[in-house]
């Protein structure tokens, strides 16, 4: 009878840290590839080329579509609520020549980076 018990209690432990592992590794992935974006959107800003801002902050949009489902399931919904907001603001800032860009920018690079962070503390 306690061998079964015993073996439920390393199963769920076991479990649990797979599911920690999972975490870290799909945040990490997630904000890397995010990160790149966000660089790839600076480079070209300081090449001043218009169309390569444009297409690069529509990679950046479609690259948070697509990793800011599983970031939904691990990180807590606030953090992504505001980074949801300022990444979808970059476009209409690019568009109407906003000087606050670059700014915005660095302000969603700085929060990928603390969630990235945070994930690390919490393992």
């Amino acid at each position: 009878m306690s061998n079964k018990r015993i073996r439920t209690a390393l199963a769920v432990l076991l479990m649990l840290v797979l599911l920690m592992i999972c975490s870290v590794v799909t945040v990490r992935h997630c904000c890397g590839r995010l990160l790149r974006g966000t660089d790839l959107v600076l480079e070209s800003l300081d090449s001043q080329q218009e169309n390569a801002v444009s297409a690069a902050i529509e990679a950046l949009e479609a690259n948070w579509r697509r990793y800011s489902i599983p970031l939904h399931l691990f990180v807590p919904n606030q953090p992504l609520t505001d980074l949801n907001k300022s990444v979808f603001r970059l476009g209409a800032m690019q568009k109407d020549g906003c000087d606050e860009l670059r700014a915005e920018l660095c302000a969603v690079k700085a929060d990928l980076e603390w969630i990235r962070g945070q994930e690390m503390t919490l393992f």
